[in-house]
C-alpha cells in the first residue's frame, strides 16, 4: 500500500489532472457537486461556475479530535505512514465483516430544483473512495430527483473492494493520500 503526500501545491495539481481527465472523455457537466468535506475542495479547484456541496454524516462515525491530530503531526513519517496503512486494512476488514452503517445525506434546496428541471449533467467529486458507502449514497440521492446524467470522479481509490467505482480516478491502486487538511498532515506543508 502506497502512501502519497500532497500538501496544497500538489493537491491543485492533482485536481488540475483529474479535471483534464474528466475533460478528455468529452463529459461536459453543467453542475458540479463535492462531498463534502474533501470533494469540496476538490471542487473548488475545479473552477466550476455551478458547484454546489453534498454533506453525508454516517451513523457512529468517530472523527479524530483536534488533540490526536496535534498527536499525529508530531510523529515521524514512517509512524503515520504505518498508521494509515494498519487503520486502511482493520477497516476494509471491518466492512467486509459487518454491513456497513447508512449514510445520510444532505442535499440543498437551489440543487433539488435544478435537478428536478432534468437534463442536467452532474459530476459528483470526492478526495478519497473507501468504502465507497457515500460516494454511492449521494449518487442515489442525486438520482432521485430528475433525470440527469450523473458521473463521478476521485482522486484516489483506496480499496479493492468498494461499493461503487468512480467513473474517474487518478489512482485505483489502493493508494492512500495523506490530503493538506488530513489530520497527520505536517503544518507547513
Amino acid at each position: 500500500m502506497k502512501v502519497l503526500t500532497a500538501d496544497s501545491h500538489e493537491f491543485a495539481r492533482l485536481c488540475l489532472k483529474l479535471k483534464e481527465m474528466v475533460k478528455s472523455s468529452g463529459y461536459e457537466y453543467d453542475i458540479l457537486v463535492g462531498i463534502a468535506r474533501g470533494g469540496v475542495y476538490v471542487a473548488d479547484n475545479f473552477g466550476s461556475d455551478t458547484v454546489f456541496s453534498i454533506k453525508t454524516q454516517r451513523a457512529g462515525t468517530s472523527v479524530k479530535t483536534h488533540a490526536l491530530s496535534r498527536i499525529l503531526r508530531r510523529l515521524p513519517a514512517f509512524v503515520n505512514i504505518a498508521l494509515r496503512c494498519a487503520e486502511s486494512k482493520v477497516l476494509a476488514i471491518k466492512d467486509r465483516i459487518l454491513k456497513p452503517a447508512p449514510v445520510q445525506v444532505s442535499v440543498c434546496d437551489e440543487l433539488i430544483a435544478m435537478l428536478l428541471q432534468g437534463g442536467h449533467k452532474v459530476l459528483v467529486v470526492d478526495d478519497a473512495t473507501d468504502s465507497g458507502c457515500s460516494l454511492l449514497s449521494v449518487l442515489n440521492a442525486i438520482e432521485e430527483y430528475g433525470s440527469n446524467e450523473i458521473r463521478s470522479a476521485v482522486i484516489t481509490v483506496t480499496r479493492k473492494h468498494t461499493a461503487i467505482i468512480p467513473d474517474y480516478a487518478l489512482f485505483r491502486n489502493s493508494t492512500l493520500v495523506r490530503f493538506p487538511w488530513s489530520a497527520d498532515m505536517k503544518p507547513g506543508l
